[in-house]
């Protein structure tokens, strides 16, 4: 209802103080799921969330999960790599 509320003041705002003349079987309220629209050259219709980001399949998902161990596993070795270059340059002063 606000939507054809909406529309209905365009219309009266473009026909009378813009004096646009309004083509009234083109001006209506399509579906955007149902319908597919041309504008400006493109097709337009709206697509739901499931066919853009469909489920992850079983292969897809263990192979995440293998991937962000591995990642895990390489901020672990680099962690340690850092704090044994640290211990290292310590003992290097320490001893100098």
């Amino acid at each position: 209802m606000m939507t054809l509320d909406l529309k209905s003041r365009l219309v009266q705002i473009l026909e009378k103080n813009m004096e646009f003349g309004i083509d009234k079987v083109k001006t209506v309220i399509h579906s955007a799921i149902s319908e597919k629209r041309e504008f400006l050259g493109m097709e337009l219709q709206e697509v739901k969330p499931s066919v853009l980001h469909p489920p992850m399949s079983q292969k897809a998902i263990r192979a995440r999960k293998k991937y962000l161990r591995q990642k895990e596993v390489r901020a672990l070795e680099l962690r340690n790599a850092k704090e044994s270059n640290r211990k290292k340059l310590g003992m290097k002063i320490f001893i100098l």
